[in-house]
């Protein structure tokens, strides 16, 4: 009984393994700038902009098939002419 249930676990963190690979292959970090602001759109089930914008200088996570993520400067330039 011992030997089955070694055996069970070695197959459980081999699964978990696999399929947190699999999960993360597809996820991609994007960081802002000590002067940018991220703002990020759902993709699926349908296109919506998340109000709320993502603070400067910080790393964050996103799957990029369901979400786009876009980068703004924050400083404001006038142009006159």
């Amino acid at each position: 009984m011992n030997k089955t249930i070694h055996i069970r676990f070695g197959k459980l963190v081999a699964f978990l393994g696999a399929a947190s690979m699999i999960m993360l292959s597809g996820c991609f970090f994007t960081t802002t700038g000590p002067n940018e602001v991220g703002v990020k759109v759902w993709k699926w089930p349908m296109k919506k902009v998340v109000e709320t914008p993502y603070e400067s200088g910080v790393t964050h996570f996103f799957l990029p098939l369901l979400n786009e993520f876009y980068v703004f400067s924050t400083k404001l330039q006038n142009m006159h002419g």
